[in-house]
């Protein structure tokens, strides 16, 4: 716990000792302020909910700003491999490093925190959807910082690392307008899984450097929906767009609107951030022994 605390405190003073942590904190107070001005207090809306639900949006343009170094900062600096050489653990690099990012996440959201509170001296708050609105927009924070930590594992360039960042966060916000425009035949149903299948196996492959291990699982995902296509034409309707919308990490926000803890949502959140923080162990843990 303590070499862990000293990777945290590490990462937490590069954040506050460059632009990256201000720089989020403050884009994030801005947004966040802009619209509970502009809808609670000059449009008089009662809903704190709905101003803060526009705050997700930025993590866009903002999750590469501070995710997208995490790792290929060390690099650049070199300073990866006093990492390797210490006697820390690849969950005690990746955790304290991961803890620092949501500390900064939590700062703006801490301050955001305290608007209903002034709000109510001036009228009445629904205090249970304000602050489970901010524990949803804190769980989607996690999440996309989790991804992000991810990709910066994975490449040795911090512009090709804020490149994808950015373009898979977008493509995340943007998911669930896809699977609603893409057509839910059962051809292009078939075609889009077998995509996601050879993905699979290439995503694999790039992390253990195995053929076997990435080419076995996507050719058997492959043989099973072409035979589920074979035994009935329909059977693969409709199931790309339901994976779209499974992986539309915004929608789910949706759920906290009405001030109630979505359990499901809850659980959707936490294992999609401890998914891609065991990823990032894997990569750095391979790094290592590369």
């Amino acid at each position: 716990m303590r070499k862990m605390i000293t990777v945290y405190k590490k990462d937490l003073h590069i954040y506050f000792s460059t632009l990256s942590g201000y720089i989020f904190i403050a884009a994030v107070l801005l947004a966040g302020g802009v619209y509970v001005y502009m809808n609670n207090f000059y449009y008089g809306y009662a809903s704190f909910g709905e101003s803060i639900n526009y705050v997700p949006f930025f993590f866009i343009f903002l999750a590469p700003v501070l995710a997208a170094g995490v790792f290929t900062d060390e690099r650049r600096q070199k300073t990866d491999q006093l990492l390797y050489t210490l006697p820390l653990t690849s969950t005690q690099v990746v955790l304290g490093k991961y803890l620092a990012l949501i500390t900064v996440l939590a700062v703006p959201l801490a301050v955001l925190g305290l608007y209903p509170i002034v709000m109510s001296f001036y009228g009445k708050v629904n205090f249970a959807q304000a602050y489970t609105n901010l524990l949803a927009v804190f769980l989607l924070g996690m999440a996309l910082f989790a991804i992000c930590m991810f990709i910066s594992s994975l490449t040795d360039n911090i512009v090709v690392s804020a490149v994808l960042c950015l373009a898979v966060t977008f493509l995340l916000y943007q998911m669930n307008g896809f699977a609603r425009a893409f057509s839910p035949s059962a051809a292009r149903s078939y075609l889009g899984l077998v995509l996601l299948a050879v993905l699979y196996g290439v995503f694999v492959w790039y992390l253990t450097k195995n053929i076997y291990i990435a080419a076995i699982p996507s050719a058997a995902i492959i043989v099973v929906l072409t035979l589920a296509r074979r035994f009935s034409q329909t059977l693969l309707a409709g199931k790309i767009n339901l994976m779209m919308n499974g992986i539309a990490l915004f929608k789910p926000l949706e759920n906290f609107k009405a001030g109630i803890v979505d359990i499901y949502t809850l659980i959707y959140y936490v294992s999609v951030t401890v998914l891609f923080v065991l990823f990032t162990m894997f990569t750095f843990e391979r790094r290592r022994w590369n």
